[in-house]
């Protein structure tokens, strides 16, 4: 039996190699993980994730598949049965999936050891004592708290677990990433109150207009930041093209974040040649550095000696961590509901749910039918108490569509 437990190994210079034990690894994402999970009120929920997603690597047949290449170890489930044996279904869920994706739930009473649901994997890892067969990782699991979930429905819990996993999934995620890489470039951006005073700076010149279009322009202008405010909660804004929509929302989403401690905006537009021109827009006001482009149209290429800059904006498509996100309709359903992590570095998938949480959400209004419109009704029905946006209505358009680590996180 081993008496030291490791999660990663990285080669290092003259081929010396470095070692991060279980014990690092899981006090590390258990750090990283509630303080995401905190801006949806799971702090303890994400402790108990991060220390207990990878105790299933503290058995003899994990370490010899890290050391010597052997074979292949299910090490979320030992981590899962953890959560569950403390009445923690949700966190446990998390943690069965944080590698292959959240797994269906499948029946209790139904299930067999080969089936892949969460069920069929807990069964298994009770037969085959999965948990006992851990030893120590050097990382004590707190004690059973009051679940987070309490009063919600079945839908808000199904979307607060998407949101507990992204925040796991991005903790272990960076902190491996930490070990084995290093700093690679990530933050450094400015913050809402300051994005926002750059904006007010760029808009003071508009307070003297001289023409009557341009004094509509400022009045509607100072209308909307006047109402920023107001308490969070859905707001549309009615302009016709050419009333200044781009300027106005984005003044009114700075202010109104400030306003009520959010950390990020997020601008979700419909079609990629509208999103083209916004976000250049953005880029002028508040910075490239502060403005996240990322939909189907956007590649960022992570090649050798590839601009800091763009090595930046490469990671921040990962988990949405900018102030400024512009994206697509497309993606961030894609965010919200997918059931697995990336399968490469750069993705969204999931792991920005994460950063929704704090997060002022500005929006456009297509026409949108089919499948689409079931899950954004249970979105706006069951979300928009909780976690808030904004719409933006254009005259072009007639239905509302666009709905919300992950985060959240």
């Amino acid at each position: 039996m081993v008496l030291q437990y490791y999660a990663h190994v990285r080669e290092s210079a003259n081929d010396n190699k470095k070692y991060q034990t279980v014990a690092q690894h899981l006090t590390g994402t258990a750090e990283l993980c509630r303080g995401f999970a905190a801006a949806f009120g799971a702090d303890a929920d994400g402790e108990l994730a991060g220390l207990a997603h990878d105790i299933g690597k503290c058995t003899d047949a994990f370490q010899d598949h890290l050391l010597n290449d052997g074979p292949t170890v299910d090490h979320a489930t030992a981590g899962a049965m953890a959560c569950a044996m403390r009445g923690n279904r949700y966190a446990s869920a998390c943690v069965a999936g944080h590698h292959g994706g959240l797994p269906d739930f499948g029946n209790m009473r139904t299930a067999r050891k080969a089936d892949g649901t969460f069920c069929g994997r807990m069964l298994k890892g009770r037969e085959e004592r999965y948990l006992e067969r851990c030893g120590e990782s050097g990382a004590a699991l707190p004690p059973p708290t009051v679940l987070a979930t309490q009063g919600l429905n079945p839908l808000q819990a199904s979307f607060w677990t998407r949101m507990l996993y992204s925040c796991l999934v991005d903790a272990d995620f960076l902190d491996t990433e930490r070990f084995m890489n290093g700093e690679r470039g990530r933050g450094g951006y400015d913050d809402i109150p300051t994005l926002l005073a750059r904006l007010q700076a760029y808009i003071e010149p508009w307070q003297q207009p001289k023409t009557e279009l341009n004094r509509l322009r400022c009045e509607i202008l100072n209308t909307c930041i006047r109402a920023s405010s107001k308490p969070k909660g859905i707001y549309t804004l009615t302009v016709p093209t050419g009333g200044g929509k781009t300027v106005t929302s984005l003044a009114f989403a700075l202010r109104h974040a400030v306003e009520h401690g959010m950390r990020r905006v997020i601008y979700v537009i419909p079609y990629t040649s509208i999103i083209d021109q916004n976000a250049q827009v953005f880029r002028d006001i508040l910075g490239s550095g502060n403005v996240l482009e990322h939909h189907s149209g956007v590649q960022f290429d992570l090649f050798d000696g590839a601009p800091a800059e763009d090595v930046r904006k490469a990671l921040a498509t990962e988990n949405w961590d900018m102030p400024v996100v512009v994206t697509t309709a497309v993606q961030l359903f894609e965010s919200m509901y997918a059931a697995r992590s990336p399968p490469g570095a750069v993705s969204c998938t999931i792991w920005p749910i994460a950063s929704l949480s704090s997060t002022k959400r500005r929006c456009c209004r297509c026409r949108i039918c089919g499948p689409v419109w079931r899950p954004w009704l249970h979105w706006r029905s069951n979300f928009i108490p909780r976690w808030y946006y904004v719409p933006q209505r254009s005259r072009h358009w007639t239905t509302c569509c666009i709905p919300m680590r992950q985060t959240v996180l």
